[in-house]
């Protein structure tokens, strides 16, 4: 009789070597592990054929991007610069993610403090903030999307200021 086919899941190990040296995996229909990144941070998903995943650039401290691969291949599909805690939508047509948190203030930078919620549309590239968080004392930390993909949720707040938390909800196309 055939096998019953598995849904691709991911992986993560810690490293031994600090926070990014670490390696996410994700196995393939016949269970096989295929290696993602050795350099790694422990915030990735996976939707929709698709894993995605934080990944620090070289010699750059603090600064990151989140590399798109396709589950099953390993073949990369998507860059998205100057980001980080990426979430796939359903589909894997579309990613939410914050900015990385190099401390730059220079071009490039998206948003040195990590007050923004951005929104991409993988296919087109097109990406746009869906909010912008003032004062630096509040930032986004967890999201969520809607199963039709048109409203995502973060919640913001601060580890100083326990119970202290906001959760906004916005459109994917604008408040």
């Amino acid at each position: 009789s055939a096998q019953p086919e598995t849904a691709p899941h991911i992986v993560y190990t810690g490293g031994s070597g600090g926070f990014t040296d670490s390696a996410v995996f994700a196995t393939d229909q016949a269970g096989n592990a295929v290696l993602m990144s050795e350099t790694a941070e422990p915030f990735a998903t996976i939707n929709g054929g698709l894993v995605a995943f934080t990944r620090h650039r070289p010699r750059v401290p603090f600064a990151s991007n989140v590399i798109v691969k396709d589950a099953i291949t390993g073949e990369r599909a998507y860059t998205v610069g100057d980001a980080r805690w990426p979430l796939l939508f359903d589909d894997g047509t579309s990613l939410l993610f914050f900015p990385d948190n190099n401390g730059r203030d220079v071009p490039e930078d998206r948003d040195p403090f990590v007050s923004s919620v951005w929104f991409r549309d993988l296919e087109t590239g097109e990406e746009r903030r869906l909010a912008q968080f003032e004062g630096g004392d509040f930032y986004p930390l967890q999201t969520a999307v809607s199963p039709d993909g048109q409203q995502v949720a973060f919640s913001e707040g601060n580890d100083r200021f326990l119970f202290v938390w906001n959760i906004w909800v916005a459109s994917v196309d604008g408040f």
